[in-house]
């Protein structure tokens, strides 16, 4: 129950994703002030989807594992805010419209 007036109107989807956080269903009825919900039963467990292949590099060629969640990886990850060597390579190639070979001579003279 809200006592400063009615209820604010996203709090049916806060309460409907803290319940799949729960894994449980529920169902929400918003009226004024009041909110009333119920459980509804229980939210099936779906197993987590495989993981995708691996990835080779276009710079170096060597085989990147994808990271669950992320987008897809075309060349080797820096560390941490620095970008590495396969992606400055890469990029280089991009902005000058030159092969990867070429960027990867000019970036070592």
């Amino acid at each position: 129950m809200f006592h400063d007036g009615p209820a604010p109107k996203e709090i049916r989807s806060s309460i409907h994703s803290a319940a799949v956080r729960a894994g449980v269903r529920v169902g929400v009825k918003v009226s004024g002030a009041a909110v009333y919900m119920w459980k509804v039963g229980t939210r099936q467990r779906y197993p987590n989807p495989p993981s995708r292949p691996p990835i080779t590099c276009e710079v170096c060629g060597k085989l990147i594992t994808p990271r669950r969640g992320t987008s897809k990886q075309i060349v080797c990850a820096g560390i941490g805010s620095k970008k590495s060597e396969c992606q400055k390579a890469r990029r280089d190639a991009q902005e000058h419209n030159i092969s990867i070979t070429e960027a990867i001579a000019r970036r070592r003279r």
